[in-house]
């Protein structure tokens, strides 16, 4: 996907300052897992020893986990990006603001939900949110590249059968949710 609208553009990211003030939301992430997600870990791995379970159990016990805080991170860099281009200069001079929208997108994490902002061009009128076109996201997008890649990837590695069996499992373990949640949610 061509972008229109390159990362260079928003103010040279590369300042290191303002690149140090967009990576630490991972942090937020990351102690939120120190505090919750190690417990858990932990609990997983008591439980497969005292409860001799299989191997595959603890597996998809961490894995679990883990998703959750990559997850995590996703949606937070997305989102602090986005805050980073609303309140740049750089956009003030080319971009007015029209609203804020949530949004899915189904990763090898699973499915993340992030707010993104919805962009008109004082130039030309068009209508973007800049953060997925930074990050190569396209306007229909549902589904992350890493997705796609993954599945033609062990497509080209496995039988059919194998694909489609491997592609289920992930999908099962991944929990999409259905349509009625997303638009209603509990």
């Amino acid at each position: 996907m061509k972008r229109r609208y390159h990362p260079a553009k928003i103010n040279k990211l590369e300042n290191k300052s303002k690149i140090e003030r967009m990576t630490s939301s991972m942090y937020n992430s990351i102690q939120q897992f120190n505090e919750f997600g190690v417990k858990k870990i932990e609990k997983e791995i008591k439980n497969f020893i005292s409860e001799r379970k299989d191997f595959a159990d603890l597996v998809l016990g961490l894995r679990e986990e883990l998703f959750e805080l990559g997850k995590n991170i996703l949606t937070e860099v997305l989102e602090d990006m986005d805050e980073y281009i609303r309140n740049s200069e750089h956009r003030k001079k080319s971009w007015e603001i029209v609203r804020k929208d949530k949004t899915s997108l189904l990763t090898s994490f699973g499915m993340i939900r992030y707010n993104r902002t919805y962009f008109k061009s004082k130039k030309d009128g068009k209508r973007h949110y800049l953060v997925d076109e930074i990050v190569g996201i396209g306007p229909h997008d549902r589904i992350s590249s890493d997705v796609v890649i993954n599945a033609i990837e062990e497509a080209i590695k496995s039988s059919y059968r194998k694909a489609g069996e491997k592609a289920a499992y992930m999908l099962l373990s991944i929990k999409i949710p259905h349509f009625r949640e997303d638009f209603f949610p509990t």
